[in-house]
């Protein structure tokens, strides 16, 4: 997965997690989302089950990293 993660850093910062936080934060988002990706049930999932997956995911590290969330 590539990419700048301009939308993951929206969500970081409306959660509002620390700048210093949130390279850690993409990571674990990141590898936490590649294996939801490889599922191969994944294409045929509905668009909510997929941003839900991906919400539900952001969620997680930024509790657990995130000072303020």
């Amino acid at each position: 997965m590539q990419g700048n993660g301009e939308h993951m850093v929206a969500m970081l910062n409306i959660l509002e997690c620390g700048q210093e936080e949130q390279q850690a934060v993409r990571q674990g988002i990141r590898s936490d989302f590649a294996q939801v990706l490889a599922d191969d049930h994944y294409a045929e999932m509905p668009h909510h089950e997929k941003a839900d997956s991906y919400y539900r995911i952001v969620a997680k590290h930024a509790s657990q990293q995130c000072a303020a969330s």
